[in-house]
C-alpha cells in the first residue's frame, strides 16, 4: 500500500475510529495496523490525533546575512 492509499484510508478510519467504543476501537486498530504496516503506538497516536486535513505551510526559514 502506498503513501496515498494509507492517506485515504487513515482519512475514511478517522472519524469511526473516534465514535467508536472501546471494543469497536480495539478492533478498528487491529485492521488499520494490519492494512497499513503501522506499528500499533504509531497508529493510536495518528487515530487520537488532530483531524486529517492539509496541514499549514511550513514558514521560509532564511539564514541571516550577518
Amino acid at each position: 500500500m502506498g503513501r496515498k492509499g494509507k492517506w485515504e484510508y487513515f482519512r475514511a478510519i478517522y472519524g469511526r475510529y473516534q465514535k467508536a467504543d472501546r471494543e469497536a476501537k480495539q478492533v478498528m486498530l487491529n485492521e488499520f495496523c494490519l492494512t497499513t504496516g503501522y506499528h500499533r503506538k504509531y497508529a493510536i497516536r495518528i487515530l487520537n490525533g488532530p483531524p486529517p486535513g492539509k496541514r499549514p505551510d511550513r514558514p521560509v526559514r532564511r539564514r541571516g546575512l550577518s
